[in-house]
């Protein structure tokens, strides 16, 4: 074959394995079609092996786990709103009644915390649902089957959590900002209470709640005795 040609054929036998590698315009032609018919000339089966090689770069591998990783996020985020969803949907008559249990508190607190703004969101949008979860987390502080700080202070030295801690802390920064009248009126072992959850549960806020910048002026004495009980 004359140069010239073999140059043509190598060029059509790369257009080719394109269309067939993208699928486009590749009625009746097929990698085995191509295969077969390069079999009998050694020069054009020789053009084919790099043909059917893909070098790809690190980038290329390093975009691909960036997309992966984003795919993951966003079919975990997609779960957790339907949990959270359908949680709240299930018990909402027990978070109207105040008697809903620490668990799902948890998860309407988490999703308060890192995307309070959102909560709608992730509720579908259901104002019945968000009235709901609200009043579960609003009514958190006021509940009877609430840990004392003795017992705050002791699970933290075994490593252990109280799922309602997170909610707690909630429906006080809640609390805070609709009636903070309320939070006046604790009787000091809610606020031991308040001020264990406090030191001992990170949340996603960096700056002190408005509520314990009041008291650390109203009622230092309070404050400073569980700050040595939590040292």
């Amino acid at each position: 074959m004359e140069t010239s040609n073999f140059q043509t054929a190598v060029c059509l036998l790369a257009w080719a394995v394109n269309t067939v590698a993208h699928q486009v315009g590749d009625d009746g032609l097929s990698l085995e079609v191509i295969l077969e018919r390069t079999q009998e000339n050694l020069g054009l089966k020789d053009a084919l092996q790099p043909l059917l090689v893909c070098n790809l770069s690190p980038e290329y591998f390093e975009t691909m786990k960036s997309h992966q990783e984003w795919k993951r996020y966003i079919d975990r985020d997609r779960q957790e709103r339907r949990t959270l969803l359908e949680d709240v949907r299930s018990h909402a008559e027990d978070l109207r009644e105040n008697r809903a249990g620490h668990w799902i508190l948890y998860e309407i607190a988490e999703a308060h915390y890192s995307n309070q703004k959102n909560l709608r969101d992730l509720l579908g949008y259901d104002d019945k649902l968000v009235e709901a979860a609200y009043t579960g987390l609003r009514g958190t502080i006021w509940r009877e089957d609430l840990p004392d700080h003795l017992e705050i202070i002791q699970a933290e030295t075994e490593s252990r959590m109280y799922y309602i801690a997170l909610p707690f802390l909630a429906s006080m920064d809640e609390t805070d900002r609709e009636e903070p009248e309320q939070l006046r009126h604790l009787a000091t072992p809610q606020m031991q209470r308040a001020l264990a959850f406090y030191y001992f549960t990170p949340t996603q806020g960096s700056e002190e709640p408005e509520w314990y910048k009041r008291w650390v002026n109203e009622t230092p004495r309070i404050v400073a005795d569980m700050i040595t009980r939590c040292a």
